[in-house]
């Protein structure tokens, strides 16, 4: 029986960090001592972008190889690290600068005088944050291996070797930025082949915390903890700054003949019956990779409220940045990379210098169980394990049913759609014949089909096949003598699946490589809307690149320089777009910035619609501080029922304003578009019962959803079933397909 025990922070008052790491200590020994600054570059696509200064310190007694333009000189990588709501995510992480000269400065002790291609013994290093952040000197991860140290010279640049203000810098998502209570931390990490080969790579890693200022630009705060990873301030900081979480403990795990994991965990009582899961694993220098977290769940025990965070990978890295896959194996839960080395080698799993964080919660317990993290990329191991919380036993194993396949947002009409699902029977006897899959259309009573056996307790639900103006909701049930009925998902018919029955499709779309009749008013003196390939430069809160890489877009002036808005608004009106095909959704990409200037924060873009019959809705204003106005490109999206009622000539118009005190007003607009469902992509709208044959039967069916006032009926798209509407139908219907 498995002992349950409180998991608290490791106690380091009487370790020197060497003796916690495990540091060798003989030959060149590379650290960072210091992480004095951090510079910011603005944002573009609500992605903002920082370089983190560093300063290396060679604390070993021989001195470190520092060789410019050869693979024998430190490559250095950056991350930043949230913690808000007692967990902690890796938000961000850089292309890795090559070092290239080395100072003789005395940060961490006495220099012993020798530097340029070597850091001598006892010598410090300062590269700036500016320098850290140089395109030119930043070269991909992928192609180092931060055990070994091994790097090719030179290094490659799939997507060439400069870009814009974020390419290759340290990435975070503006939304992950502005949750409010999160404190916030950066990371340096040098990697070299010297270092690593005397056994030293596992201090290289520092941390510390910076505060986010208003602009989002970002300062240091306390000091640089040295010799720790960014994990540590999950300890260190988790219940505010300075206050450390004595609920969190880290360890460390080694896979066979390769690199170190550092893995953070900690369990809170709900007070509710329920505990909450975290677990934070950060692959120092492992060059195997994460594949797999697998975690023992005891018996009857649920896992509900499951999260999976990962920094994304960018500016050419070829890792796919597609989240780990949730699993519950009745006796295991997993979060495991989308596919196997052997599937894609660059599938997406936990890289060197990379943190992912889980949780879950459970109303099993905390006790002491053994968790495995398997590795990707084959070596002298397959996975490792360590000792951590896991949810102990509830009751007896009851009938479980687990989703397997993912349910499909669309399917076309008359086609049936399959998913397999887990079905265990657990301590149970399931009844027999209670395994079925129920489902209806368009709402009525749910009928039921038998699920089919496909080997074990793998079972095949199949929805029979639906026409277009169906809604299908289905859902999985089982029955257990002991158990009674359970349902998946688990509200059964208050909550079945859904998915819609059409083909999408996509009447309107607007990349701005022409104008397609748009229409520019307002009283603004300066900085009316215009088109075009952005030439600003982006040094005036204005877009340097349009929103979807066609090349152009409309924004707020054209020229480099002065290109803000000045002395009043100026209003950007979209030509007629169909909008009349049911659920339809209408999206655009907007820029605005109002974050400069003498009288930041004042200013608004007001966006709103129009189905054509003179009133204009509001569908957001944007502005004057929220984090919308910071510029970047944001994807806004409505559906157009929602505001209006939808007709073929449904209207957007944007309308960007300087009306207040001296300020820098920039704002954007690119890939205007709707998307809907049709019932099939020929467009035979006499084909009403999709049958593929147009006659009698398709009048019938017309005439009865106009009889019932369906909205498919609606024609002419003028907003109302009329006679109008029989008058369109029967001339298509004339016409045939």
């Amino acid at each position: 029986m498995k002992k349950r025990t409180r998991h608290g922070r490791i106690a380091v008052g009487t370790l020197s960090v060497g003796v916690l790491l495990g540091v060798a200590g003989a030959g060149p020994d590379v650290i960072v001592g210091d992480l004095p600054s951090v510079a910011h570059y603005g944002a573009i696509g609500g992605i903002r972008a920082y370089s983190v200064g560093t300063t290396s310190c060679n604390i070993g007694d021989e001195n470190l190889l520092w060789i410019a333009n050869q693979n024998l000189h430190p490559v250095i990588g950056q991350n930043m690290f949230r913690i808000v709501d007692g967990r902690i995510d890796q938000i961000g992480q850089s292309w890795l600068k090559h070092g290239f000269v080395a100072l003789t400065q005395s940060l961490c002790d006495t220099c012993n005088g020798q530097g340029g291609s070597v850091l001598g013994v006892g010598c410090s290093d300062p590269y700036g944050a500016g320098l850290n952040g140089s395109h030119s000197g930043l070269g991909p991860r992928f192609e180092v291996n931060a055990f070994t140290g091994a790097y090719p010279y030179p290094y490659s640049n799939p997507n060439g070797a400069s870009g814009n203000a974020i390419f290759k810098r340290l990435q975070v998502a503006q939304t992950d930025l502005d949750i409010p209570g999160s404190r916030f931390f950066v990371e340096g990490h040098y990697v070299t082949p010297d270092d690593a080969a005397a056994g030293n790579g596992y201090n290289n890693a520092s941390y510390r915390r910076v505060n986010k200022n208003g602009d989002n630009s970002m300062t240091t705060a306390g000091p640089t903890v040295r010799e720790l990873p960014g994990i540590y301030a999950w300890r260190d900081h988790g219940l505010g700054t300075n206050v450390p979480d004595p609920d969190v403990t880290i360890i460390t795990v080694d896979a066979p003949d390769d690199g170190r994991f550092f893995i953070g965990f900690k369990t809170v009582d709900n007070g509710d019956d329920t505990f909450t899961y975290t677990y934070a694993i950060q692959n120092l220098n492992c060059d195997q990779s994460g594949a797999a977290l697998r975690i023992p769940l005891g018996a009857a025990a649920l896992a509900e409220d499951t999260y999976f965070n990962g920094p994304h990978y960018h500016s050419g890295e070829p890792y796919d940045g597609t989240d780990w896959v949730f699993a519950n194996n009745v006796d295991t839960i997993e979060w495991h990379s989308p596919e196997t080395y052997a599937e894609n080698v660059n599938s997406n799993a936990l890289r060197w210098g990379t943190m992912y964080t889980f949780q879950f919660t459970s109303d099993g317990a905390p006790e002491d169980g053994t968790i495995e993290l398997d590795l990707f990329k084959p070596g002298t191991a397959s996975s490792v394990t360590f000792t951590g919380p896991v949810p102990g036993d509830v009751g007896p194993p009851p009938v479980r049913i687990n989703q397997i396949d993912d349910i499909a947002e669309s399917v076309e009409p008359n086609t049936p759609f399959s998913f397999d699902v887990r079905i265990t029977p657990g301590a149970d006897t399931i009844i027999n014949g209670s395994m079925v899959l129920n489902y209806r259309f368009d709402g009525g009573v749910f009928n039921n089909i038998p699920l089919v056996a496909a080997g074990g307790d793998i079972y095949t639900a199949t929805v029979p096949g639906a026409a277009c103006v169906d809604m299908p909701e289905f859902y999985v049930s089982a029955e257990g003598v002991t158990t009674g009925v359970v349902t998946e998902p688990d509200l059964g018919p208050a909550g079945p699946w859904s998915y819609i029955v059409g083909v999408d499709s996509n009447p309107f779309y607007d990349d701005a490589e022409a104008d397609l009749g748009y229409t520019v008013t307002g009283n603004a003196t300066d900085g009316q809307w215009d088109r075009g390939v952005p030439i600003g430069g982006g040094d005036r809160g204005d877009p340097s690149e349009d929103a979807d890489g066609s090349g152009s877009c409309w924004l707020t002036d054209n020229v480099d320089g002065n290109s803000d808005i000045d002395g009043g608004s100026t209003i950007l009106t979209t030509p007629a777009i169909d909008g009349s095909a049911p659920g339809a959704v209408i999206s655009y990409h907007r820029w605005f910035h109002n974050a400069a200037g003498a009288s930041a924060n004042e200013d608004i873009m007001l966006v709103e619609i129009s189905n054509g019959d003179g009133n204009w809705v509001e569908l957001e204003t944007v502005g004057p501080s929220d984090s919308g106005s910071n510029g970047g490109w944001i994807q806004a999206s409505f559906t157009i029922a929602d505001f209006v009622t939808p007709t073929s000539t449904i209207f957007l118009r944007f309308n960007a304003q300087d009306l207040g005190n001296a300020s820098v007003v920039e704002a954007g607009v690119d890939a205007v578009r709707v998307d809907a469902f049709s019932c099939d992509d020929s467009g035979c709208i006499a084909d009403w019962n999709n049958d593929t044959v147009v006659d009698f039967f398709d009048v019938q069916d017309f005439l009865g959803d106009f009889s019932a006032q369906d909205p498919s009926a609606n024609i002419n798209g003028d907003g109302s079933i009329d006679f109008f509407d029989v008058l369109a139908f029967l001339d298509l219907f004339s016409q045939g397909c």
